[in-house]
């Protein structure tokens, strides 16, 4: 198996949002190669719906120690709430993405008490992960 040896690398991100949104929206696929995921997109703007737009984001992923040099999954964390869903972390390991999931969850619960005790009251944030392929070309794979 080749592998690479990175701290970190930036990939491309074709994310499905509502219109009007500036960082909400749950990612359809992510793309080693930029012009990939313009081209992806453009497909996509010309069967959208109206309220749906499709935007390609830059994410940096992090902890790619002997990432395989054939990238295929990510695993992206996201943080919902009143105003939204968004993603804020892709990691090559799922490892990586459940320890980050846990800390957040960690941070929101001391967050939320924190408010509680200073009669602040705010809206919870939840945090997950999801796996998101991570596309070469946007061609099939043959059978």
């Amino acid at each position: 198996m080749h592998a690479l040896v990175l701290d970190s690398t930036t990939v491309f991100a074709l994310v499905d949002q509502p219109v009007g949104s500036a960082s909400d929206g749950i990612i359809d696929a992510v793309y080693v190669d930029p012009q990939l995921a313009t081209d992806v997109q453009t497909r996509k703007l010309q069967t959208q719906s109206e309220e749906q737009q499709w935007n390609v984001l830059e994410f940096p992923v992090t902890s790619l120690l002997c990432m395989p040099a054939e990238l295929t999954m990510l695993f992206v964390v996201y943080e919902g709430d009143d105003d939204g869903i968004r993603p804020v972390h892709l990691y090559a390991q799922e490892s990586l993405a459940q320890l980050k999931v846990r800390a957040l969850n960690v941070e929101e619960h001391i967050r939320l008490i924190t408010g509680e005790l200073s009669g602040q009251a705010s809206s919870k944030k939840d945090y997950w992960w999801e796996v998101c392929p991570a596309l070469q070309s946007c061609l099939p794979a043959a059978s």
